[in-house]
């Protein structure tokens, strides 16, 4: 940020200074004390040499008598990168360009446009620096305003730093006449590029009384501008010029002051009170248009009161913030320098000045207005949509800021933070933060309370928000402190808010939070008491539960039910990981949050859950419906369960019996899981009436069949009963805390023991009874022997068997009955059928009861009762049999899946394989799975044939498993299957080369056996199979071949591109054999790929130059195509070989290969056009290119004026080439292809290869040429913008061209739009003209000649510099000299040189003190006049001794001698009959004379020849006499005036 600051109303120095944005906050980076009188700064950028992009600055400065220096004027630095400074590039002073030795710079701008007429070296753009001037240091306002051009060429090193600095700076390119400039702007629209000037007064306003200006907008074209408009102005003190989206460009114009406040007012502020105004760019017009004018608005003073209009308008700014324009209006009154002594300072007391203003652009009235209390961009986050149109203006304000004398003011966007500062001459640079506060918390307010705690005291309003979650603080505010007037209505002003969470009300303020309040949410009320605001919160209405009965219709509709503002939730709980069925109910939480879940008791784990609670309500705008998920576990750890068992009934014995045994206790288990299984378990018993035992009694456990007997002996005479209590433990852990237990409930039974009755007593003589399952009925005989009802006293007594337990051994829990029939008959017989379904090891218990005394009539005995379970018998089958395959021509896997049919229910199965025949079928051995049967194998290539494998099954009951043995629950079945690979024809197979090359145009190519190695298959049975091939192409080349590719049946390649196409073509052959097509078989080969490759013949665009010297010898650049690159030979190099260049049939030398497109070589000699040929060679590959006429080898060149017009030409000789170039060429002339507008009065070539042109025309072949150019042969070059005059004469001194003419400047190229004033003699380096010496010419040059290093310059000239000149000169290269004292009484036409004397001709009567007649001889030292000529001496030659002269003359010393003549040995000859006009031109080129001229026939009368305009001279000898013949050239139609002559060569 750069900040001119002066203190206008002292001498006090002021600068300009550098500041820094860095951690947030602005820092002084720089002070740029050298300038003590800164008012303005400009910063921009250019791109230097390196294509690198250049920071500069500009400063503007107002001189200080005696303080600030007057050649400080604006001062250019450049940005170092390395110490972030600016540092001194250079300054531009007015010293040259303005007499004033001080000027005001009140404004700089800098802009570029596109350079329309650029060079091949020229820049692309030019840059444009624009200083304004108000007034200079004399108080004048009439001053202009300059336009600066940096000028790129060359380039500097500045501090040593090693950086090149692109350019030389600024220079003056013209001025603006101008009145007292406040400010200058650019704008370019379409085709316009506008300049406006602001002029804050007018020419007819006597100094500062009445300032009627203009703002005068300039149409810029890299040149002087004109002046397009001129818009009224009234102090006019500055202008914005700005786009507005959708609606255009503007310009917004600071109308400050109608003049300077009358003294004797002391506050005649009215002055200030003027319009500004609003103009719109009309594209359609090419003008501004006034748009709108700011007159409804007020103005603020400092001491509140307002006053109508925008007063004291000093400065613009537009900007644009979130989509919205501002207008930013600096306003103060009160001059800031140079009035201060003749206005009361009262008028710049701060109660007087006024605020400034920021305005806002109306969409909708499409103007400037005061501001709106909401933006679009506001209104789209809070409510979706933009601000409609009836509410845009609602609470609308006018916003005025209090800034001083406020000057100018400026926009800047940095780190996401808006700053608008404020120049003022009284308050500084002042920085404000672009950023409102804003109203939040009132989304959704639920309840509003007035409070006022001390009726004194203004009323207070609480707003509580639903949305927001939170309660905003405001208050009353009469109408007449609103910011915005509404008739009869006070305001309410915002004070804060509290929220539960951080409101956002600008950048730096959010709401506050204190102790982050909770239920603001939900506000259902508020209430107040003692200073208290209490919230009443609750849940929002619409998020409340719904409950099982809806709401009735409140009109009291008897039945109608409306949907209820409630919500439903669904609460969903998930598995994630862990145990997965450890439940027999799964977790879940019902509607009250309750989590409900039941274990299954035999398992133990870990499982782990998500809940997601989700409502009904809508997730439109944002709302969310889904609460984040939640996680929980729940782990069921293991512990030692009590052990378990069955305890028997009460047992029943008489005394006496002796020893007892008697099962009491059955179903033992170590817990009631399966997973405490190897438990070891024992059993602890206590017990009563121990007399009734003739021994204590013992216990056995069989933990096999979970069984508990009892052992004990009853003694006779016992009577009575004796109670058990019987305890199980285990050997498992036990840990109290984790809830292990090892003993299970105690479980009681009794022994009784009686006398009056015994129980019947029965044996089980088959204790073990095996059946299959559904196997019928049965019968057991002599199952129950020594059956008996008790002693003998009993005998009477009936019996009956009944089945009273049934318990399972080894087998699944019964779901059902075991028998459907079961029955012991009482001859012993056990009769049964078994249910359906149930297998498995039973303890079956039988009781015998006889009608004996209740308790002692019965007896129990048991035994083991096995279920077989019957498993299905099934053959195994093949769904396919035999597998049939097709050979392939590759090695292939195979599957099959699912081949067997299998029984289901229960069954799991065993695969495996045996017996494989054939091995040499497979790749390795086949596999079968394991469990479910699938068949793999995989079959070689080429391959066929059968095998045989036998496939097992070994299949398991998963039932029977459950109670028996794997050997007692499994069957096995086998079957064979049959593998067959049927023999079939596979694709021929082939080889070819991948790349065929050929040339463009060559013709059909043909290449023998293109196709080799090619047989029918694969296998050897296939080898009598014939084989044809198909081809296909692709090309980016349309119809790249005329005759696509073939290949025959003797496999040959056959061919033929298209006339002119060269490029790639892929080409994919198919084989086809005739071996047939049955299902499965292939006949045609995968496709191959080869690439034919068509080379391009080279191109020969152009020579440059296109025309030389016969001689040859000259380096000459052959363009075109197709020279050297991968694509046009084929491989990549360097330094591409093999390369000839032809001229006709001589060949180049030095030939140089450049790149693809260029060769460089040395012309060969030769006469007249010739072909130019190319030839490469690589290998095999030989091919040219031609260029039909493309050179020319040329002994001279004339130049003139058409016949009959004024357009101008250049010819070549001879026109022919004669057969035998040792004879005299013929004396022909053709003529050039170029147009050039008007005469051709020099030819010269150039070492360069270019001829260069100078005539009198403007333009050639329909381009800009201003009297001068360089022609190749075929290009036109211009050199720079040429010259503003005629051009007579060119010359080669010191590898530099030497104009010399008419005119008066030369133009540098169109770029830099300099003229450089030279006279009539400038130099050409072929990029920049410049003066010969280092000084311009008074005069016009129209002779040149150069000798021994010594340029000789001859015209009508009156000096040269500083030095006096009459008429010629000459120039060694450092400093000019008169030759002699000149000549006198008329001008030189032409100068020679023959040996130390130097010839001058032309219409001069005088050549230094002595008396001649248009010729003169100067010897180094003194003059010479050349005898007695005529006319006016035109053209000079000399060689070997001989003078040549051409022109108006006809005698000389009183002979006849026609327009031309020789002086040979001090004596005038004529030449031959001479010729009949004017001679213009003599050149020698070889041995002979060429001259051109006015003349139509060589001599005169009836012996004259016709000549056409040019002739030549030649001399020799005929049997020993001199022969001097004169000859006409044959020219073509149209030839005119010759003005030139000049040989084709370069010395």
């Amino acid at each position: 940020l750069i900040v001119a600051h002066s203190d206008f109303s002292s001498d006090e120095p002021g600068t300009a200074t550098v500041y820094s944005w860095a951690q947030r906050s602005w820092r002084t980076q720089q002070t740029l004390s050298e300038n003590i009188g800164a008012s303005a700064v400009h910063c921009f950028s250019l791109r230097n040499t390196l294509d690198q992009e250049e920071h500069f600055l500009a400063v503007g400065n107002d001189p200080k008598p005696g303080i600030s220096d007057p050649q400080l004027y604006v001062p250019i630095y450049r940005f170092d990168s390395a110490d972030k400074i600016f540092v001194h590039d250079h300054t531009i002073s007015s010293n040259n360009i303005f007499s004033s030795s001080g000027l005001y710079v009140s404004s700089l701008t800098f802009f570029q446009t596109e350079n329309t007429n650029v060079t091949a070296a020229g820049a692309r753009v030019r840059s444009w620096l624009v200083v304004a001037n108000k007034r200079d240091d004399t108080g004048n306002t009439t001053v202009p305003t300059f336009v600066f051009e940096w000028d790129i060429e060359g380039s500097r090193n500045l501090l040593g730093d090693g950086t090149d600095v692109l350019g030389t700076g600024f220079r003056w390119s013209f001025n603006l006449e101008t009145i007292a400039v406040s400010d200058v702007e650019f704008f370019e629209s379409g085709v316009h590029r506008l300049l406006l000037l602001a002029n804050s007064q007018g020419t007819d306003t006597p100094n500062t009384e009445y300032w009627k200006g203009t703002v005068d907008v300039f149409e810029f074209n890299n040149g002087a501008p004109t002046l397009r408009q001129a818009i009224p102005s009234l102090g006019v003190s500055d202008i914005e010029i700005f786009e507005v989206s959708g609606e255009g460009t503007f310009v917004a114009v600071a109308n400050r002051q109608l003049r300077a406040p009358a003294v004797q007012s002391g506050q005649d502020g009215s002055v200030y009170d003027q319009i500004s105004k609003i103009y719109k760019w009309s594209p359609v017009d090419g003008l501004f248009v006034e748009y709108q004018n700011l007159t409804n608005f007020t103005t603020v003073l400092g001491d509140g009161t307002s006053v109508d209009g925008l007063r004291g308008v000093t400065g613009f700014k537009a900007f644009t913030s979130e989509g919205e324009t501002y207008l930013a209006v600096a306003q103060s009154v009160c001059e800031s320098k140079g009035l201060e002594d003749d206005v009361s300072q009262t008028l710049c007391d701060a109660d007087n000045l006024p605020k400034s203003s920021v305005l806002q652009w109306n969409r909708l009235e499409k103007r400037f207005d005061d501001l709106l209390s909401i933006t679009d961009t506001a209104n789209l986050d809070a409510r979706g949509e933009i601000v409609p149109d009836s509410e845009l203006t609602v609470h609308q304000f006018s916003f005025r800021i209090r800034a001083g004398m406020a000057r100018r003011w400026f926009y800047l966007f940095v780190e996401e933070i808006q700053f608008l500062m404020v120049c003022s001459l009284t308050q500084g640079l002042v920085v404000y933060e672009w950023d409102f506060e804003h109203v939040v918390g009132l989304d959704g307010v639920s309840s509003v309370l007035a409070y006022h705690r001390d009726p004194s005291q203004q009323e207070q309003l609480f707003a509580a928000s639903t949305s927001d979650a939170a309660l905003v603080s405001m208050k009353r505010a009469p109408q007449s402190t609103c910011p915005t007037a509404h008739a009869n209505v006070d305001c309410l002003v915002y004070i804060g808010a509290v929220s539960e969470e951080p409101l956002r009300a600008s950048r730096l303020k959010e709401s506050f939070a204190l102790n982050r309040p909770a239920g603001l949410a939900g506000v259902k009320f508020l209430s107040a008491s003692d200073g208290i605001i209490n919230v009443n919160s609750g849940l929002l209405r619409d998020e409340m539960r719904c409950s099982s009965i809806p709401p009735v219709d409140p009109e009291g509709n008897a039945g109608v039910l409306l949907a209820p503002e409630c919500q439903d939730i669904e609460i969903q709980t998930t598995f994630l990981s862990g145990t997965f069925g450890l439940f027999a109910i799964e977790p879940f939480i019902n509607g009250e949050g309750t989590l409900v879940f039941e274990p299954d008791p035999r398992l133990h784990g870990r499982a782990e859950y998500s809940v997601t609670m989700q409502d009904s309500g809508s997730n439109a705008g944002g709302n969310i419906r889904e609460a984040s998920s939640k996680r929980f576990a729940i782990e069921i750890v293991p512990v030692n369960q009590r052990p378990v068992f069955t305890i028997a009934d009460d047992i029943a014995v008489i005394e006496g019996t002796g020893a007892q045994e008697n099962i009491f206790a059955t179903d033992i288990r170590p817990g009631e899981t399966n997973d405490e299984f190897g438990q070891m378990l024992t059993f602890t018993f206590e017990y009563d009436n121990e007399h009734l035992f003739v021994r204590p009694p013992t216990v056995h456990l069989d933990d096999v069949n979970g069984i508990g007997t009892i052992f004990y002996e009853v003694p006779s005479g016992a009577e009575g009963e004796a109670h058990f209590s019987f305890t199980l433990v285990d050997d498992g852990p036990m840990i109290s805390a984790r809830g292990d237990q090892n003993q299970s409930h105690a479980q009681s039974l009794s022994i009784i023991i009686g006398k009056r009755d015994r129980p019947p007593f029965f044996l089980i003589l088959k204790p073990n009874v095996e059946v299959m399952a559904n196997s019928g009925k049965h019968s057991v005989n002599d199952f129950i022997g020594n059956i008996s009802v008790g002693q003998f006293f009993e005998q009477g007594q009936d019996y009956t068997f009944t089945l009273t337990a049934v318990r399972v051994v080894s087998g699944l829990e019964l779901e059902q009955s075991l028998f459907q029939r079961f029955e012991i008959q009482q001859n012993g017989t056990l009769v049964f059928e078994v249910t359906d379904g149930p297998i498995g090891i039973f303890s079956l218990n039988v009781t015998m009861v006889d009608t004996g005394e209740a308790g002692y009539n019965s007896r129990s005995s048991s035994f083991v009762f096995t279920v077989f379970p019957r498993l299905p018998v099934f053959q195994l089958v093949a769904n396919q049999q035999p597998v049939e395959l097709l050979e392939l021509d590759t090695t292939t896997d195979y599957s099959f899946p699912g081949l067997f049919a299998l029984p289901s229910g229960g069954m799991q199965f065993e695969f495996s394989l045996r017996n494989i025949t054939n091995l040499n079928l497979f790749v390795g051995l086949p596999t079968i799975a394991r469990e479910t049967g699938s068949l793999g194998f995989t079959i070689p290539m080429h391959q066929a044939g059968r095998a045989n494998l036998t496939v097992d099954l070994r299949y398991l009951d998963s039932l029977c498993m459950t109670a028996f043995d794997e050997q007692m629950c499994s069957l096995t079945t086998h079957t064979t299957l049959t593998i067959r690979v049927v023999n079939v024809n596979s694709a021929p197979q082939f080889q070819l080369p991948e790349f065929v090359s050929s040339l463009e145009s060559a013709g059909t190519q043909e290449i023998p056996r293109f196709v080799y190695n090619i047989v029918g298959g694969a296998t050897a049975d296939e080898a009598w199979q014939s084989v044809e091939f198909s081809l296909s192409y692709t090309s980016s080349i349309p119809d790249f071949f005329s005759i696509p590719p073939v290949i025959d049946r003797l496999s040959s390649l056959t061919y033929r591109s298209a006339t002119g196409a060269h490029g790639v073509a892929t080409v994919s052959v198919v084989a086809t054999d005739n071996g047939g097509l049955r299902i499965g078989e292939n006949a045609t080969s995968t496709p191959k790929i080869f690439v034919i490759k068509v080379y391009p013949l080279p191109r020969v665009g152009v020579v440059i130059p296109r025309v030389g010297p016969a001689s040859g010898g000259n380096l000459v650049t052959v363009r075109g195509q197709y020279f050297g690159s991968k694509y046009s030979r084929g491989y990549v190099s360097d330094l591409y070989e093999g390369i000839n260049v032809y001229i006709g049939s001589s060949r180049c030398s030095s030939e140089q290969y450049v790149s693809d497109t260029e060769i460089h070589c040395v012309m060969p000699s030769g006469l007249g056009k010739s072909t130019v040929s190319v030839n490469i060679s690589d290998g095999h590959l030989t091919r040219s290119g031609y260029l039909d006429a493309g050179y020319t080898h040329t002994l001279f060149y004339m130049g003139g004026t058409l016949a009959g017009a004024t357009t101008g030409f250049i010819g070549l000789g001879p026109a022919a080439t004669p057969a035998d170039l040792s004879q005299p060429t013929t004396a022909s002339l053709q003529l050039a292809d170029v147009s050039i507008s008007k005469t051709v009065r020099a030819i010269l070539p150039s070492v360069s290869g270019n001829v260069y042109v100078g005539g009198d025309f403007e333009g050639v072949d329909s381009d800009g040429a201003n009297n001068v150019f360089a022609w190749d042969g075929s290009a036109v070059n211009g050199m720079g913008n040429g010259v503003d005059g005629a051009v007579y004469t060119l010359a080669t001194f010191r590898e530099v061209l030497i104009v010399g003419g008419a005119f008066t400047h030369a133009q540098q190229a169109r770029y830099y739009a300099e003229s450089l004033s030279t006279g009539g003699l400038a130099s050409w380096d072929g990029q920049t003209w410049s003066l010969v010496g280092g000084v311009a010419v008074d005069g016009v040059v129209t002779a040149l000649a150069v000798d021994n290093g010594v340029l000789y310059v001859g015209g009508r000239l009156r000096g040269i510099g500083s030095l006096a000149v009459q008429g010629v000169a000459m120039f060694d290269g450092s400093s000019w000299t008169p030759l002699g004292s000149g000549v006198t009484a008329g001008g030189v036409n032409a100068i020679a040189t023959s040996g130390d004397d130097v010839f001058v001709g032309g219409d001069f009567t005088r050549a230094g003190d002595v008396r001649c007649s248009r010729l003169a001889r100067f010897n180094g030292t003194q003059w010479f006049a050349v005898g007695d000529i005529n006319g006016e001496v035109r053209s000079i030659a000399a060689a070997d001794g001989r003078v040549f002269i051409g022109g108006d003359f006809t005698q000389i010393n009183g002979r006849d001698m026609l327009h031309i003549a020789v002086l040979r040995s001090g004596q005038w000859v004529p030449l031959a009959a001479g010729v009949n006009g004017r001679v213009y031109a003599l050149g020698f080129v070889g041995d002979c004379l060429y001259l051109g001229g006015s003349f139509t026939a060589l001599g005169k009368g009836d012996t004259a020849e016709p000549a056409l305009y040019a002739a030549r001279y030649c001399e020799g000898l005929t049997g020993g006499t001199r022969v001097d013949r004169l000859e006409g050239l044959s020219s073509f139609t149209g030839i005119g005036p010759v003005r030139s002559v000049s040989a084709a060569r370069f010395d």
